[in-house]
């Protein structure tokens, strides 16, 4: 059985999602969480729930969907997975985050 949990998350209200499965394995999806306490619920609902990240995934770029990218990969390892055709929008991220007044660092992957 499948379980979903939703988070609402950043100033533009994004939804990012955990699907997890029986064995506690999780995909983590367009993790928009910008703020620290944003981090930390995404964080603490995961260790709560004994819950294994196995896959970051973008369903697109924009920047309120991938604010949570460089947190996710490093925090558990994880490199995010998009579509090849999103690859100019998340090379963009500062540029794109400057124009709406939030400040964001580039995509690293994990380390």
């Amino acid at each position: 059985m499948l379980t979903v949990h939703s988070f609402c998350f950043n100033a533009f209200q994004e939804n990012t999602y955990l699907l997890y499965n029986e064995h506690k394995e999780t995909i983590i999806i367009d993790p928009g969480c910008y703020l620290a306490e944003e981090q930390k619920a995404l964080s603490d609902y995961i260790e709560s729930h004994q819950l294994t990240p196995t896959l970051l995934l973008n369903t697109h770029c924009h920047l309120d969907h991938v604010f949570g990218n460089n947190f996710v990969s490093e925090k558990y390892g994880l490199t995010a997975h998009f579509h090849q055709n999103e690859q100019p929008v998340i090379d963009r991220l500062p540029e794109g985050g400057a124009r709406w007044g939030v400040p964001c660092e580039p995509y690293k992957g994990a380390e």
